[in-house]
C-alpha cells in the first residue's frame, strides 16, 4: 500500500513539474509569437528645386543708333535712355540725340531728344545722370538739362576752362560729379591738353574737386554718399572724397577705362583696351563679359540686376543680366 501511494505521489508530482514547465516556456515564446511591429517608413528625400531659367542676354541693333555712348536706367519710367553722339566726339554740330528703349530693348523713340529740333541743342553727348525731376548729360564744355519726363530742354550749366566733358553721375542726395577727360580737337586728331578735372556741380555752379593732367585722362564716374569712384585711361581706378582728397590708386589689367558702375556684385568698369567689361572682386579683377570692341559708357538696371553695355562702334546695346 505504502509503494503504491509513493508511486502515485511520484506520478503527480512529475505532471505538476510538467505543467509548470510547459507554462513557463508559453510565457517565454508569447513575445517571439507575437507579430513585430512595422518599421517606419524611411522619408523620401525633397526632389532638388528646378534650375530658374536663365534669362538671355538681348543685343539691340539695327534700330538706328548711331555711337552710342552711354546708356541710363529710369527706374522711375522704367526705360533706357541711350546717348548717341553721330559725328566726332568733340565736334559742335547739334545732330546728337537720346533715345528711349523699353526694358524688352524695343525702341520706344529713337529720338527722344534731339539737337537742333523744339529748341535743343546737343553736340556730342556722354555721360547722363539723374537727380530729382531733371536729367544731366555731359556735352563738350556744357551740362545740358532736360525734364525728366519730357524731354523738354532746361538752361544748360556752363563750365568756366572745361574742354571735354564726359562722365556724370549723382550721389545718393542729388550731388552730381563730372568728369573732364582733358582732351581737345586737331583737326581729325583728339590731343591731351592738361586740362582734366572732377567737378561737383551745386545748383549751376561747378567747383573743381581735383584737376590736372595727373588724374590721367578721368573717364567714368560713380558716385556715393562720401565722394565719387574714377576711372582713367591708362587703367586706374581711384576716389575722389567730397574734400577733393585722393585715395591710393588700383591698376586694372587694361586700359582705356570707360565707364563703371556700382552693384551688388562690386564695380563693374568697362575696358576698351580689354575689349570687356571687368568686376572688381577681392582678388583682382574678372571679366564678366568679353568680345565687345568698344564698350563705352556702362549702366545698371537695379531693378532687373542687368548690366547695361553700349558698344560704340558697332552702333549697338547689349542689355545682359549678372
Amino acid at each position: 500500500m505504502r509503494q503504491w501511494m509513493r508511486q502515485v505521489m511520484g506520478l503527480l508530482f512529475r505532471a505538476t513539474a510538467l505543467l509548470v514547465l510547459l507554462g513557463c516556456g508559453q510565457e517565454a515564446a508569447a513575445p517571439a509569437a507575437s507579430a513585430p511591429s512595422e518599421a517606419p517608413a524611411e522619408a523620401k528625400p525633397e526632389p532638388p528645386p528646378e534650375p530658374k531659367p536663365t534669362e538671355p542676354a538681348i543685343t539691340v541693333s539695327g534700330v538706328g543708333f548711331d555711337k552710342p555712348e552711354s546708356v541710363l536706367h529710369d527706374p522711375e519710367a522704367d526705360v533706357y535712355l541711350v546717348s548717341n553722339v553721330i559725328g566726332k566726339a568733340l565736334e559742335k554740330d547739334r545732330k546728337a540725340f537720346i533715345s528711349r528703349l523699353g526694358p524688352d530693348g524695343e525702341v520706344q523713340e529713337l529720338k527722344w531728344i534731339e539737337g537742333g529740333r523744339d529748341g535743343v541743342t546737343l553736340h556730342a553727348p556722354k555721360g547722363m545722370a539723374l537727380s530729382g525731376d531733371a536729367l544731366y548729360v555731359t556735352d563738350i564744355d556744357v551740362v545740358r538739362v532736360f525734364d525728366r519726363k519730357t524731354g523738354k530742354p532746361r538752361k544748360p550749366i556752363a563750365i568756366k576752362d572745361a574742354s571735354s566733358l564726359n562722365g556724370i553721375s549723382a550721389a545718393p542726395d542729388g550731388t552730381l560729379y563730372v568728369s573732364d577727360t582733358g582732351v581737345e580737337q586737331w583737326g581729325p586728331y583728339v590731343e591731351p591738353n592738361g586740362k582734366d578735372a572732377v567737378y561737383r556741380l551745386s545748383g549751376d555752379k561747378a567747383e573743381a574737386l581735383a584737376r590736372g593732367k595727373e588724374l590721367g585722362n578721368p573717364n567714368g564716374l560713380a558716385a556715393d554718399a562720401s565722394g565719387v569712384w574714377v576711372v582713367n585711361k591708362p587703367g586706374e581706378l581711384f576716389r575722389v572724397e567730397q574734400g577733393g582728397s585722393q585715395g591710393a590708386r588700383t591698376k586694372l589689367p587694361k586700359g582705356g577705362l570707360d565707364g563703371v558702375v556700382q552693384t551688388p556684385a562690386g564695380l563693374i568698369i568697362s575696358s576698351w583696351d580689354a575689349k570687356a567689361v571687368l568686376r572688381q572682386t577681392d582678388s583682382g579683377f574678372e571679366t564678366v563679359l568679353g568680345g565687345i570692341a568698344a564698350p563705352a559708357g556702362i549702366g545698371f538696371d537695379a531693378k532687373r540686376g542687368r548690366l547695361l553695355i553700349p558698344n560704340l562702334n558697332q552702333h549697338t546695346l547689349v542689355i545682359r543680366p549678372l
